[in-house]
């Protein structure tokens, strides 16, 4: 059988490590940036005096994260699809916080707003206290329909008392 789509090509051998880079990438973004919103709010209700170099941050980051609305010939589409809602999400808080509707245009324009202002929904509607963020990611993931592609790791807390490391000075 051949292989059609953002796979078509590609050595069967590299199958695996392209998935795992795949479903890396996009574990990362969905437990980054739903919590990376949270940390953006947070910072601009304390330090309003940051506002503009955050914004000015945002921006730049929003131009990149764009870009991968290109790669949609590349990443199979249940994957494309999830990453490209948590861009939209993004791009539709900033658009709302700075005032600019162009910000979410390549999304509207690709047709994705649906999916970004549904998350973007859920992310309003949970509890904005650090202790909910695993909540949040959780909402996230079943949102996109890619709960099931993930578990949760046991957290083991850091010490509490800070201990030399061995070979270090004396």
């Amino acid at each position: 059988m051949s292989q059609s789509g953002p796979l078509a090509g590609l050595p069967a051998a590299q199958l695996p490590a392209f998935a795992d880079r795949l479903l890396m990438g996009l574990g990362m973004q969905l437990r980054s940036m739903p919590v990376e919103l949270r940390i953006n709010a947070w910072l601009a209700e304390r330090f309003p005096e940051l506002r503009e170099v955050q914004a000015v941050m945002v921006r730049r980051q929003l131009q990149e994260n764009a870009r991968a609305l290109d790669t949609r010939a590349s990443v199979p589409g249940k994957v494309f699809r999830a990453s490209i809602a948590m861009n939209a999400a993004t791009a539709l808080y900033w658009a709302g916080v700075l005032q600019d509707d162009a910000l979410a245009a390549p999304y509207r324009q690709a047709g994705y707003l649906i999916d970004g202002r549904s998350l973007l929904k859920t992310w309003h509607t949970m509890d904005a206290a650090p202790e909910a963020d695993r909540a949040l990611i959780d909402a996230w993931a079943t949102a996109l329909n890619v709960r099931r592609w993930f578990q949760w790791l046991p957290y083991a807390a850091p010490p509490r008392e800070l201990v030399p490391v061995a070979g270090g000075p004396t």
